[in-house]
């Protein structure tokens, strides 16, 4: 309770009703079959109260945020202080640059290192920039951070308004596999679970 009413933040897509544990359990099933102590990284952690409650529902998991804002990111340290399980690291960073920028954030977003992302409402964002050109080019340069991040056969949950599964934005994630949808699905929220498909060698 304590991690969810953290400072009072309540942003995001899952400000509604039994969305918030619906996500945390969707996020729990994509974890279940990794390493024992799975490291899960919350993209663009915003005004959610998300990566507090999976710090605080999944004790043995490494769970953290990556946040563009420093602003924003100083704040959301601050409100971690008080916490019983708070979450294990704040970074700030472009998804967008992150090969070419990661600047003192070098050991914590090291290339192949996590086994989640999780994204609520960063790439929805990126994708609907005008003109859809832009946007398209925009999601690919974070899907190339993302894939960076994240070990083989690691997972990609995004948790999004626009539909990500449906065109154009789908073009985009031409290099993604869609895993078995998880049970978080709504009128007002789309929730894809995707996995970055490995390349045959020749």
């Amino acid at each position: 309770r304590e991690a969810r009413a953290t400072a009072g933040l309540e942003g995001g897509s899952l400000a509604d009703e039994g969305l918030l544990d619906a996500a945390v359990d969707c996020i729990g099933e994509a974890f279940l079959n990794h390493s024992r102590r799975p490291k899960v990284l919350v993209l663009g952690c915003g005004l959610s109260p998300l990566v507090y409650v999976l710090a605080d529902t999944f004790p043995h998991v490494t769970a953290g945020c990556m946040e563009l804002s420093p602003t924003l990111l100083e704040s959301l340290e601050a409100m971690a202080l008080p916490l019983p399980r708070p979450p294990k690291f704040f970074v700030q960073a472009d998804i967008t640059a992150l090969r070419r920028r990661r600047g003192k954030n070098s050991q914590v977003l090291k290339p192949g290192s996590f086994d989640v992302l999780v994204d609520e409402n960063v790439l929805d964002g990126m994708a609907c920039r005008f003109p859809a050109s832009k946007g398209l080019a925009s999601l690919r340069e974070a899907l190339d951070g993302i894939a960076w991040l994240l070990k083989p056969n690691g997972r990609l949950i995004t948790i999004s308004f626009a539909p990500l599964t449906e065109g154009p934005y789908l073009e985009a994630f031409e290099d993604w596999a869609l895993m078995p949808p998880c049970a978080l699905q709504r009128d007002t929220i789309h929730v894809a679970t995707w996995t970055k498909m490995q390349r045959k060698r020749t």
